[in-house]
């Protein structure tokens, strides 16, 4: 009985981030209409070299939540096409990805990684702007890496959908949903984000692992499902 409970209670959380996710899909298809508008009328209007400016420096807000601390910089290489990088401060205070936690309820012992060192992380993102100047809807590739050192190793990637709006303040907002995975790599193999209580057999030898360190001879999974949300803040430095 409890297994078909759980099964019940996972096919529900499923549900609803499937849910959500299209309810995403349609709002943003709806604001890229609105945004293309407004990107035409910009050609027309002398905004004070806002709309050619090929640089803009962001903040990930959401990523605080996560216990990270996340500015980057993008730069438009062409109308359509740019590419954001970023170098993170990992907070000792990990948390999963905001949609994650909140749409699903992981077992408690799948999660052993509790007592974070302060780390850090790098972020590539490749952009595609369907409309010009880095501005309305978007298709992205972001891979990030982030290194608790003698810890864990973390690596996301995803490919998402976004939305951006630049204001004639210089004032950006980037929003963008999509879907991939995490790998996990536990360093001190008992430092691991999911899937910790189902364990296979790995290799001391092969790891370096001492006898008696407190450490099993077993391993968890190393690849999960991803949900990525992204709220960023930015300004887009004026054209000279």
């Amino acid at each position: 009985m409890d297994i078909l409970y759980n099964k019940l209670q996972h096919f529900i959380g499923t549900m609803k981030i499937i849910r959500f996710i299209l309810l995403l899909f349609f709002l943003v298809n709806a604001l890229s209409s609105v945004s293309q508008t407004n990107t035409d009328i910009l050609k027309y209007l002398d905004d004070g070299g806002i709309s050619t400016s090929i640089y803009t420096a962001k903040i990930n807000i959401s990523s605080i939540y996560e216990g990270e601390i996340s500015p980057s910089v993008e730069r438009l290489f062409s109308d359509n096409f740019a590419l954001e990088v970023g170098v993170g401060l990992l907070l000792p205070s990990y948390k999963d990805p905001i949609l994650y936690d909140l749409l699903t309820n992981p077992d408690d012992d799948d999660f052993t990684f509790d007592d974070p060192r302060t780390g850090y992380s790098f972020m590539v993102n490749p952009k595609y702007y369907l409309s010009e100047q880095s501005q309305g809807f978007y298709w992205a590739l972001p891979l990030r890496y982030k290194v608790y050192p003698a810890q864990i190793h973390l690596f996301d990637f995803s490919t998402n959908l976004g939305m951006q709006w630049t204001w004639d303040s210089g004032l950006v907002l980037d929003v963008s949903l999509g879907i991939g995975a995490t790998i996990q790599d536990s360093k001190d193999k008992k430092s691991y984000i999911f899937d910790a209580s189902s364990k296979t057999d790995i290799d001391y030898e092969a790891h370096g692992i001492i006898t008696g360190d407190g450490v099993g001879n077993s391993e968890p999974a190393k690849i999960r499902f991803l949900l990525p949300f992204s709220l960023k803040l930015g300004y887009r430095f004026k054209s000279r």
